[in-house]
């Protein structure tokens, strides 16, 4: 009952996001919503993608306080807003450099945070196409502003993260034009992968369930320990995506995770970053700096794990055990390029449980 109801869930959420993008981005600033598609500077994979997170997140959380229509808009606000998230880093990798990637974040910031947001002026089709990245943006703040109270506790927690969350991108940016000497693996750890999405993402179920539901103090506390594992399971994620996108990262001039970690382990020192990206992963991945990667993406999925197990204790409202398993479910799609390329089953079952090393454990004291 609980996957057909996820399933039914997902199909009409997409449906309601697509109708709702197509207006949105039907307004002469904006470059429409097909185009948009077909520019490939949306992609569906990744609204689908969002979607189904936003579902399998805000059903555990919500299901108990609100029906099923009304739960839709929770989920479509959390599909705009890792969407519009999303197409700006692709567009920003893409066409813009560091003042102009840094503007617009800004000018999203904004379109998140103000419900009186106007779109900015826009002749070019990419300047409309950073509109329609924006109008998204809007929809997330139009969908909360018809529920929910902007001076209640939630929603100013939802802004602090959000402006928690912009920093930490523009910090990361910034490193392209700084120099990337100054930033360690420990420093990436407490400070650049605030840029993570976790706590901005499950803001949104948590302001809609102060809005629907009476709020006891334990749920609060329960709130407060999800919030940190889902921001830890994200950043988790990050680091197995880091894997994932090393080599197209390094073509880009862009440190990640790996390199920050390879450079702390002697594996490499910053004049071997020079050479082409694919010798350098052959390097790497003989010297086991993948699979240390891989850990370190472990350890910090697995604190957040424990951080909803502590929640377990406070909730009489929201279902921890299914947020746990939807965790473990977003860790095995982070990972599926090794699950594709496991050549033996002890390797395949290796990669399937998290595991940490003492090595790698010893990196837990900077996982804040």
């Amino acid at each position: 009952m609980k996957g057909q109801k996820t399933v039914s869930t997902l199909k009409q959420s997409i449906n309601l996001f697509e109708t709702l993008a197509y207006k949105t981005m039907s307004k002469a600033e904006c470059l429409p919503f097909d185009e948009l598609i077909v520019k490939r500077m949306l992609k569906r994979k990744h609204y689908y993608y969002g979607a189904y997170l936003a579902v399998v997140s805000s059903l555990p959380i919500l299901s108990k306080v609100m029906d099923d229509k009304a739960i839709v808009d929770p989920i479509i606000a959390k599909t705009s807003e890792i969407s519009s998230i999303k197409a700006l880093d692709n567009l920003n990798d893409e066409y813009h450099g560091v003042e102009r990637a840094l503007k617009t974040m800004e000018i999203q910031r904004q379109a998140f945070l103000n419900r009186n947001f106007q779109l900015p002026k826009a002749e070019t089709p990419l300047s409309k196409a950073e509109n329609s990245i924006y109008a998204l943006a809007a929809l997330t703040c139009r969908i909360l502003s018809s529920h929910v109270d902007f001076n209640s506790t939630m929603y100013k927690v939802f802004q602090a993260d959000l402006d928690r969350y912009f920093k930490g991108q523009m910090d990361s940016m910034l490193q392209k034009v700084n120099g990337k000497a100054k930033v360690d693996i420990k420093e990436f750890l407490m400070n650049i992968n605030e840029k993570g999405v976790g706590n901005v993402w499950i803001d949104v179920d948590f302001c809609f369930l102060e809005a629907f539901h009476i709020l006891e103090e334990g749920e609060y506390r329960a709130m407060a320990n999800i919030r940190k594992a889902i921001d830890l399971i994200f950043k988790g994620c990050n680091v197995y995506d880091d894997i994932a996108d090393f080599k197209v990262d390094m073509a880009h001039n862009i440190w990640n995770s790996v390199v920050y970690l390879a450079l702390d382990k002697g594996y490499c020192d910053e004049d071997d970053l020079i050479q082409p990206a694919g010798n350098l992963a052959n390097t790497l991945e003989r010297l086991g700096a993948f699979n240390e990667a891989m850990q370190l993406g472990d350890l910090i999925f697995l604190k957040g794990v424990e951080k909803l197990e502590e929640a377990k204790e406070y909730t009489k409202v929201i279902d921890v055990d299914a947020l746990k398993f939807n965790a473990y479910l977003l860790r095995l799609f982070a990972i599926r390029k090794w699950l594709i390329e496991a050549k033996s089953p002890l390797r395949l079952l290796k990669i399937l449980r998290p595991t940490v090393s003492d090595q790698i454990l010893s990196y837990n004291r900077y996982i804040v």
